[in-house]
């Protein structure tokens, strides 16, 4: 099968999880997933990381016995380890991300970052 598409199924999965996790964070009735902005980055990084994932595994792992779920589980992985990248270089007001998130009313697409 098409790594690429093994790949798009698997930053999918992901950003389900992901906004299920949101669900359970803020409740159903969160303002963050009902901002264009919020959907613009989930496309972009569900293309980003669908595109991205194959070339990096097949640059890392240089086999020839790639199987299918190397490719899902990297872009199901991806997202998760480029957001904690970003929680650990972001600090703001000594806060980290998620203690940041939960403690504020008020969201914004920056604060999704963090």
């Amino acid at each position: 099968m098409n790594p690429y598409l093994i790949s798009f199924f698997g930053a999918i999965a992901q950003e389900i999880l992901h906004w299920y996790d949101l669900r359970q964070d803020f409740g159903e009735d969160s303002e963050l997933n009902r901002t264009p902005s919020y959907w613009i980055i989930t496309i972009a990084a569900t293309i980003l990381f669908t595109v991205a994932t194959p070339w990096l595994i097949e640059g890392i792992v240089a086999s020839e016995e790639l199987k299918s779920w190397h490719y899902f589980i990297g872009a199901l992985s991806f997202p998760a380890i480029v957001k904690k990248l970003v929680k650990l270089m972001l600090n703001i007001n000594g806060q980290r991300g998620n203690e940041f998130l939960k403690k504020s009313n008020n969201y914004t697409t920056k604060k999704y970052f963090k």
